[in-house]
């Protein structure tokens, strides 16, 4: 049983790979299930005992990617991120420091992504059941704002041969954020 389990994971991991090298080449509409079984080097059959389209490989590798985002998130106090948001941006950096192509896909995938909604919405939880209800709504909109600078930011450096240090970008982009965000509830 732990052998199939092990192979199981195995497979999925190797669809998930070619299924994200293929997403930093062309949108998900033109990917095929032969492309992705090709490149994992697998026969189709195997790809739908794991999954029905490539749709629910997105989903899941999404799903995955919002989990590790929030274990990261749960290791801080909300009002000390919204204070200093320098050691989530360089936990980020470095993630996408690390694994170029994964870094690809997630930035490229921003804007179509379902990832960055479920993002987004759960934070915006987070910070109702922090803050007041006033405060949380205008901290909700700088949300979206921070989230889409951040991700340019991100995007512009990795794209550009990472010109400036991964600690420098960060802590500049810390500073814009809490800057930002005391401008709207003050200092915290």
């Amino acid at each position: 049983m732990i052998k199939t389990d092990r192979r199981a994971r195995r497979t999925r991991a190797a669809i998930s790979e070619a299924f994200i090298k293929l997403l930093t080449q062309k949108e998900i509409s033109k990917i095929t299930v032969r492309e992705i079984t090709e490149l994992a080097d697998i026969n189709r059959a195997t790809f739908y005992l794991h999954y029905t389209d490539v749709y629910q490989v997105l989903e899941e590798i999404e799903n995955e990617l919002a989990s590790a985002f929030f274990e990261l998130v749960d290791k801080y106090d909300i009002k000390e991120l919204i204070h200093d948001p320098y050691p989530i941006l360089k936990a980020i950096g470095d993630g996408i420091e690390g694994k170029p192509l994964f870094a690809k896909f997630v930035l490229n995938s921003a804007t179509s992504s379902n990832y960055f909604m479920k993002i987004k919405t759960e934070l915006k939880r987070r910070i109702i059941t922090t803050y007041d209800t006033e405060v949380a709504s205008e901290l909700y909109y700088a949300l979206t704002f921070i989230i889409a600078g951040t991700l340019d930011s991100y995007e512009e450096w990795f794209e550009n041969n990472k010109p400036i240090p991964l600690e420098t970008l960060c802590k500049n982009t810390s500073k814009f954020i809490s800057g930002g965000v005391k401008s709207i509830i003050g200092e915290i």
